[in-house]
C-alpha cells in the first residue's frame, strides 16, 4: 500500500480528492499541522520519512511567497537532491486551476 502525507491542514481535502482520482494504487494519508519554524518542519519531514515511511511528502499551506515562509527552506534542508523543472511544472499547471493570487507560490520537488 502506498502512503501520501501531507503537511500542514489548508488545501489537504482538494488534494485528497484529486489523489484520489488519479492514482490507481490504494493509499493512506497522514497530515500534520505544524507552525512555520524551519527546525521543526525539517524534523517533521524526517520522521515522516524515515520513521512512518513514507513514499510521498507533500506540503501545503505555508506564509505564501513572503520572507517568513520557510517551508521551501526546510525542505532543501533535509531532501538528498532537487529535482530540476518540477517546481517550475507545478506553477505553470497551477495557473490552470487557481485563481492568480491562490498559484503555487514556491514549489520544489525533491527526492
Amino acid at each position: 500500500m502506498h502512503q501520501v502525507v501531507c503537511i500542514k491542514i489548508k488545501g489537504i481535502p482538494e488534494l485528497q480528492q484529486w489523489l484520489e482520482q488519479a492514482l490507481v494504487d490504494p493509499f493512506e494519508v497522514e497530515t500534520r499541522l505544524i507552525p512555520d519554524e524551519q527546525p521543526l518542519i525539517e524534523q517533521t519531514l524526517k520522521e515522516l520519512v524515515d520513521e512512518h515511511h513514507c513514499h510521498l511528502v507533500l506540503t501545503t499551506g505555508g506564509t505564501g511567497p513572503a520572507k517568513r515562509d520557510v517551508t521551501p527552506d526546510a525542505t532543501l534542508a533535509v531532501a538528498d537532491r532537487e529535482m530540476p523543472g518540477f517546481g517550475e511544472q507545478m506553477r505553470q499547471v497551477s495557473l490552470h486551476f487557481c485563481a492568480d493570487s491562490d498559484f503555487i507560490s514556491s514549489s520544489w520537488c525533491n527526492s
